[in-house]
């Protein structure tokens, strides 16, 4: 099936799906600060870690800034009485589907499926007609694969599939704050467009990969097998002074290369940092400068259903880079441990 096929089957089930969130009111950017600064050395992790015989752990260090995450993550879980009513609805429609088996159903009998349930689609008979001509036009189908996000969006608005209150981007804040809430809504896409195709991430998972750096060491270990297997430790003490000097060899092999290991890591976690900052930024002032959607408009509910999606991704942000210290520092730790052993 063609993506943009998909999306349009996806459009049209999504009420069944939709996770409904009211945004947290705070500044969330704050958590950037929050965040412990890199290890400058082994050592430093060390100091900064609980090391006992069983292993090192940066819990204490990262605890505080978890059981803030925790607490507004759960926060947005609170929803609005309409948000409430679409959970509501949303989870019966999505029991018939089950029941139904569209899973199984092709295409067609999607489509067909739709006309005949219109509540799936929020009572937008537009979305249906659109998702036939995907299918049925090649031409128009090649024309939005080829469009950007944003032009996407756009041209599903024009197009009146953004009607159903899940997909409800137009925001009706009232008059003096509509501009800033279509900048709010402008400035989520921008994020989003920004850190889907962001190669820090991958950089971050490559640096923090424990598989490859554990392979690196082993081979450390194997080449010190190597070297000992050569010498013959029952003819006396010479040999056995000379594995000393082996083992030592190979210890401050593997301090050195877990020392740019951890620098390779604190590299690409300030990267990845100051990319997920840089991004959340325009996002997370425009949302407080609206009152994080609570404008006692009739349609708030929808709207901050929108807003606390954006919220929701930069905690996520957050989060990811709070384990990344737990990864960073016990890494660290473990191998200053090692070297006064």
């Amino acid at each position: 099936m063609k993506k943009s096929t998909l999306i349009a089957i996806t459009i049209l089930f999504s009420a069944a799906t939709i996770i409904a969130q009211v945004t947290v009111k705070k500044d969330i950017m704050s958590y950037f600060a929050m965040l412990p600064a890199m290890p400058s050395s082994m050592q430093d992790a060390y100091q900064k870690c609980i090391c006992r015989p069983s292993g090192c752990t940066a819990d204490s260090l990262v605890s505080p800034i978890n059981r803030s995450l925790k607490g507004d993550q759960g926060a947005m879980g609170n929803l609005t009485a309409t948000q409430e009513k679409v959970k509501t609805n949303g989870e019966a429609l999505g029991t018939q589907m089950q029941n139904d088996h569209v899973q199984q159903m092709n295409d067609d009998q999607k489509l067909q499926y739709a006309q005949n349930n219109q509540q799936l689609n929020g009572g937008n008979p537009d979305a249906i007609a659109w998702a036939q001509k995907m299918k049925d036009d090649p031409a128009e189908k090649a024309k939005f694969q080829a469009m950007t996000p944003d032009q996407k969006m756009a041209y599903m608005q024009q197009n009146g599939l953004m009607k159903s209150a899940n997909y409800n981007s137009q925001f009706s804040m009232g008059t003096s704050d509509s501009g800033k809430a279509t900048d709010a809504l402008r400035k989520l896409k921008q994020m989003q467009t920004t850190e889907s195709n962001d190669p820090k991430v991958q950089a971050f998972n490559d640096a923090t990969d424990m598989t490859k750096i554990n392979q690196a060491h082993s081979q450390l270990d194997q080449q010190q097998q190597a070297e000992l297997s050569k010498l013959n430790l029952g003819e006396g003490t010479t040999n056995a002074a000379a594995a000393k000097v082996v083992s030592n060899k190979y210890k401050q092999k593997h301090l050195d290369l877990a020392s740019t290991e951890l620098q390779n890591m604190v590299n690409a976690y300030n990267d990845l940092y100051n990319s997920y900052k840089n991004a959340a930024i325009p996002f997370c002032s425009a949302v407080q400068s609206i009152s994080y959607g609570y404008t006692g408009d009739a349609n708030q509910d929808h709207e901050i259903n929108m807003l606390a999606m954006g919220q929701a991704e930069v905690l996520n942000y957050v989060s990811q880079l709070t384990n990344g210290v737990k990864t960073i520092y016990e890494f660290g730790a473990k191998w200053q441990v090692t070297s006064l052993q």
